[in-house]
């Protein structure tokens, strides 16, 4: 297995986002341009997260009630990434870096806390997954910027089967292609974007929520973890 650490970022892109969503996870800023909070390789956001009914000084705050997109990378199936919108989240997204070789994503999709709440809340039924490429040129006073860019048209779209546990997305990438369009790509970029950054391109993932299986009590859509192969 990869290992693979997360931290909160804050994507910036008027391209990706959904319009009234302002929690915690980014803030809109025209351009294609990805500013993360954390390490350059080190990156996951969301384009909304549930707000909590307790204030971050509560004790059962940090444990319970963030709902950020950093809860899908903690090897913890008892926290999520929880969306933020009103309805059940159609079009909302989780983004993140994936390490080049990865093949498979393994996947806790709905809040897994225990069976009672997997079912009380929204279960994504189908998703797609995009592919773009990501240049690290920069940093901004949130941590290092990319511009990101489509990788041809490739985007796959899945569904998930209604069951607690995690669920297999094979991720089929030509990475010898994905490499060599990058450098591709790379030349037509100004030599002097990446004075502070590095030359080559990195592979960010998106998630979109597409449809649900909806909760027998909540409007909430989960997902519990993401490991990534």
């Amino acid at each position: 297995m990869k290992k693979f650490l997360f931290a909160i970022c804050l994507l910036s892109t008027t391209s990706l986002l959904s319009d009234g969503v302002t929690y915690w996870d980014y803030t809109i800023i025209d351009g294609n341009e990805i500013s993360l909070r954390g390490s350059v390789y080190s990156c996951v956001i969301a384009t909304s997260v549930l707000k909590p009914n307790v204030s971050e000084d509560d004790p059962t705050y940090e444990k319970i009630h963030r709902y950020t997109s950093d809860k899908a990378f903690d090897n913890n199936l008892t926290t999520a990434w929880v969306e933020g919108k009103k309805d059940e989240g159609i079009g909302e997204k989780i983004i993140f870096v994936i390490p080049e070789g990865t093949t498979l994503l393994e996947i806790a999709n709905g809040l897994q806390t225990n069976e009672k709440l997997f079912k009380d809340n929204n279960r994504i039924k189908d998703f797609s997954i995009t592919l773009y490429f990501g240049f690290h040129y920069s940093f901004s006073q949130m941590g290092p910027v990319f511009y990101f860019f489509p990788y041809n048209s490739w985007m796959k779209k899945y569904s998930f089967k209604d069951s607690m546990g995690y669920q297999s997305i094979p991720i089929n990438i030509d990475w010898k292609d994905f490499n060599f369009k990058g450098k591709e790509k790379l030349k037509t970029l100004s030599d002097d974007m990446f004075t502070m950054g590095k030359r080559q391109a990195e592979a960010i993932l998106m998630i979109e929520i597409k449809s649900v299986y909806k909760g027998d009590k909540y409007n909430d859509t989960a997902i519990s973890e993401i490991r990534i192969k």
